[in-house]
C-alpha cells in the first residue's frame, strides 16, 4: 500500500489534508482519498475509485462514521515514552503509543508530516515508513460524481458470470 499527502485544503478554519491511499492485490488497484484534519485526525470528505465506475464521493455520513470511529479508537491509545527507531527510511526519534485493548504499538514522529506515523504494529502484522515521499501525484484526476449504490449494484451484477440452472 501506498499512502501520500496529494493536497491541503481548509476545513472551518483548520488544516486539512487529502490523504491517498493505493492499494493493489492479485485482481484490482483500489484508489481513494480523504479529506483529514491534522490536529483532530477527523475525516470530512471521502472519494474512492471503483472498478467500472469512476470516481465517486461517498455520503457524509460514511465520513461521521469514520470520524465516529477514529474518536472512540483514539480514546484507547496511551503514551508509553520515547525511542528512537530505525526504519527503511531513516532513524527517528518517536513517541510510543501503545493500544492495551487490541494489543498494537504506534510511533510517531513530528518530521514525518503531517501525521507523523513511521511505524505500527498489531496483531495482524506490521507497517514501516520505507520512504518519505514528496510531491505524490494525485491519481484521482476529473469528475467526481456522488456515490450511486444503485449503479454499483448493477455494475456488479454485469460483471458476474451468468448462472446456469
Amino acid at each position: 500500500m501506498e499512502i501520500g499527502i496529494v493536497g491541503k485544503d481548509s476545513v472551518d478554519g483548520k488544516d486539512a489534508y487529502w490523504m491517498q491511499y493505493m492499494a493493489t492485490d492479485e485482481k484490482q488497484q483500489w484508489t481513494g482519498k480523504t479529506l483529514v484534519t491534522v490536529d483532530d485526525l477527523q475525516f470530512h470528505r471521502m472519494i474512492v475509485v471503483l472498478p467500472g465506475q469512476g470516481a465517486m464521493e461517498m455520503p457524509a455520513q460514511m465520513a461521521a462514521n469514520g470520524r465516529n470511529t477514529m474518536n472512540e479508537q483514539l480514546k484507547e491509545w496511551r503514551s508509553v515514552g520515547s525511542d528512537t527507531i530505525t526504519v527503511p527510511a531513516g532513524a527517528f526519534s518517536c513517541e510510543h503509543w501503545r493500544n492495551d485493548k487490541n494489543n498494537s504499538d504506534v510511533w510517531t514522529s513530528d518530521k514525518v508530516t503531517p501525521f507523523g506515523m513511521v511505524k505500527e504494529i498489531d496483531k495482524n502484522g506490521s507497517t514501516v515508513l520505507v520512504k518519505v515521499l514528496d510531491n505524490v501525484q494525485d491519481r484521482i484526476t476529473g469528475p467526481v460524481k456522488p456515490f450511486d449504490m444503485q449503479q454499483v449494484i448493477q455494475q456488479m451484477q454485469q460483471q458476474r458470470p451468468p448462472q446456469h440452472p
